[in-house]
């Protein structure tokens, strides 16, 4: 689809804080810059009135509803569009059945027209006190629906693949896997560790740093003192609580910066820290900041099981 034009369905875009909008604006800039292939984004959020972002042009949808959806989909003569989902992004419960409905009447009357589908997040569950336990089978059904009208289906999990395969009836390795990458930049050739600083950064939105303080000091502390570290960077929007020291060492709050500046640090430190979930790094995009930057990504917690094919004692230690 070299120089034509992808439009892209998000819920928002920044500067609202958003996951899939950032992602979403950064696939479009590097297609712009690789490819030559051109994106318009369409906003489903009622409240948004934002015309262009970045040299690129920007539709809004003044109401969450099947038919509203369809004729702005129809007005904007597109035969290529891609719809990166997350349920929660469209709807308050993660139950976005007008979504569902609209791309599928969109479908049916534009035969033609290719759809392809991020799929960020395929559904939630919880105890049963919570909604996610008995919404799950419409959530589920939903994204079943989403998948079977895709041209072509992407994620971020290997796990997920699998999971939407099997939930819309397709092949094996019809979907196609892609970790998430850098929304900070990815450098093309970062310098070894030895010459950079003996830095630690601990990097990204307010729950994983805030969990990282919560639940991770103590590994904090014997990291900091394993690896002789000689300074900590905190790197992200104000937390609720002062941060501890750690082990003598006064963790410096640099708050949130622009992508450059954030890039630049990382350049010049050696580790990174984060608490989450190991068998999820895949969706990550901080892990991946870590990684863009050459930093050696330290994790916590770890379970030791199969992470996207990386290998133990191969691709990670455990320690």
């Amino acid at each position: 689809m070299k120089n034509q034009t992808l439009l892209c369905i998000v819920p928002r875009l920044p500067p609202a804080v958003s996951g899939l909008g950032d992602y979403a604006l950064l696939l479009a800039k590097k297609l712009k810059t690789h490819f030559s292939i051109n994106t318009e984004f369409l906003l489903t959020d009622p409240d948004g009135s934002q015309i262009s972002l970045d040299g690129f042009s920007i539709h809004n949808l003044k109401q969450q509803s099947s038919s509203e959806l369809v004729t702005l989909l129809q007005s904007l003569s597109t035969d290529t569009l891609m719809l990166h989902y997350v349920g929660y992004g469209y709807a308050r419960r993660g139950v976005p059945l007008w979504l569902a409905k609209g791309l599928e009447q969109w479908k049916a009357q534009n035969s033609q027209a290719k759809l392809l589908l991020m799929m960020h997040e395929i559904y939630a569950f919880g105890p049963p006190w919570t909604s996610p336990f008995w919404l799950f089978p419409i959530q589920k059904n939903i994204a079943k629906r989403l998948i079977q009208i895709s041209d072509k289906s992407l994620t971020s999990k290997s796990d997920y693949a699998f999971i939407m395969e099997k939930l819309a009836g397709l092949s094996p390795s019809s979907v196609i896997s892609l970790p998430v990458f850098s929304n900070v930049g990815e450098p093309l050739n970062p310098k070894p560790l030895i010459e950079r600083k003996p830095r630690l950064i601990i990097f990204g939105g307010k729950g994983p740093r805030q969990r990282v303080y919560q639940e991770s000091v103590q590994q904090l502390i014997s990291v900091v003192e394993s690896l002789s570290v000689q300074e900590i960077f905190d790197i992200g929007p104000p937390l609720d609580k002062s941060l501890p020291d750690i082990d003598h060492l006064k963790i410096q709050v640099k708050g949130t910066l622009p992508p450059e500046e954030i890039s630049a640090l990382l350049l010049e430190s050696r580790f990174g820290f984060i608490n989450y979930p190991s068998q999820y790094l895949s969706k990550s995009g901080i892990f991946a900041a870590y990684c863009a930057h050459g930093l050696l990504p330290l994790v916590t917690p770890w379970k030791n099981q199969k992470v996207d094919g990386a290998k133990k004692n191969t691709h990670f230690l455990i320690t």
